[in-house]
């Protein structure tokens, strides 16, 4: 498998300045966009934004990072236009609150750049799916000539990471995305769907933000964390491979990664790549909160008969779920709302999570803005874990 090339450019700040010219040094490092963007084409910008959020929050994509991708590629003689399918409602309102909120649209208005309203979907047929031959997709990502995704570092709670590849789930408009979910509860379906997903979008270029990411209990409810890095490259699985690492975790341990390793789409070796820039000890975050979460049965292979009828027990004493924090929960319903297993009810304005029901995969931690969401790992689990 020939080596894939990254980029990997120091950047300590979202100063103006500093990002235009340390995205401008990824980019030109591997040798430019000219050969995948031409002019007349129209490049739709693949954001991350998760939730109504400030950017000093570091949840979102920072507003810095996408004006500079997209006046490159104006600089090309294509049209831009960015935009996301958040969690929740997919409709002009919820955009353009969500833009508002997380500093997209002064960004665009300063740098005169095309936002997204365009709230249409579009079923689409993928041959090579490995789980999701048929899917919904936002119709201006699929009419665009090209898509370039611009994801944010962070832990997430049920993939462990969210990265360049993870970010285009975002494809899938609103509350399909919890359908999905509840379609796909098992992560290795899950994040195979995720790898089909972006095939299918196959984006010409990959950055992931990751000035300032987020660690801990993401992608949501973590803790901001300098990296001080933007990261980019053709490959988003070989982008997210170099971002895996610098956080100090195995990529092969990150289930999209794997799922591209399997399918032959990447090695998952950081060795096959040809870091530019930066290396990779220099950035490395040795320290890195990673995601304290166990989203798949830890019984595999081949377990004794005699332990078998026991499975179901143990697995319910060892899993890791959600729990309401009763005390920050303000009952605005974000979680019920987008629940794709049906299992929040609200009881005396707080919200209740139905365990018998719930799938866990945490997208009432991912979209809850009051961080009144927690994951519970039980004392056993814990214990096991350290």
């Amino acid at each position: 498998m020939a080596r894939e090339a990254v980029a990997l450019i120091k950047c300590d700040s979202y100063d103006r300045n500093e990002v235009f010219s340390s995205v401008n040094e990824a980019i030109n490092i591997l040798g430019g966009l000219g050969h995948v963007i031409h002019p007349g084409m129209t490049v739709f910008i693949k954001i991350n934004l998760l939730m109504k959020k400030n950017p000093e929050d570091q949840v979102t994509t920072n507003p810095m990072v996408v004006a500079a991708v997209a006046k490159y590629v104006e600089s090309l003689g294509a049209k831009v236009i960015v935009g996301d399918s958040p969690a929740g409602l997919f409709n002009e309102r919820a955009l353009k609150g969500i833009y508002d909120k997380c500093g997209i649209t002064e960004m665009a208005e300063q740098e005169g750049i095309t936002l997204n309203y365009d709230v249409s979907t579009k079923d689409v047929f993928y041959e090579d799916a490995a789980v999701l031959k048929k899917f919904t997709v936002v119709k201006a990502i699929y009419e665009a000539d090209a898509v370039i995704t611009i994801g944010k570092l962070k832990t997430h709670g049920m993939t462990a990471f969210t990265g360049a590849v993870k970010n285009l789930f975002g494809c899938i408009p609103g509350l399909t995305k919890a359908e999905y979910h509840y379609r796909m509860p098992k992560l290795v379906d899950f994040s195979n769907m995720l790898v089909d997903i972006a095939a299918f979008i196959n984006p010409v270029f990959s950055i992931v933000d990751a000035v300032y990411g987020m660690e801990g209990d993401g992608p949501s409810a973590g803790t901001p964390r300098k990296i001080g890095a933007i990261i980019a490259g053709f490959n988003p699985h070989a982008v997210d491979t170099v971002a895996i690492s610098i956080t100090n975790a195995e990529p092969l341990s990150i289930c999209t990664v794997k799922r591209a390793q399997e399918r032959g789409l990447f090695s998952g070796d950081i060795k096959d790549i040809d870091v530019k820039g930066a290396e990779i000890s220099a950035l490395l975050v040795k320290d890195f909160k990673q995601a304290k979460v166990h989203s798949t049965s830890i019984f595999k292979g081949n377990i004794p008969l005699i332990f078998k009828p026991f499975i179901p027990i143990l697995e319910k004493t060892l899993t890791t779920k959600p729990v309401i924090n009763v005390q920050k929960c303000v009952g605005c319903r974000d979680c019920y709302n987008t629940c794709p297993a049906k299992a929040i009810k609200m009881a005396g304005n707080k919200a209740a999570i139905d365990y018998s029901k719930c799938i866990k995969c945490f997208c009432c931690q991912e979209v809850c803005p009051h961080l009144a969401v927690n994951i519970d790992r039980s004392l056993l689990l814990r214990m096991l874990s350290k």
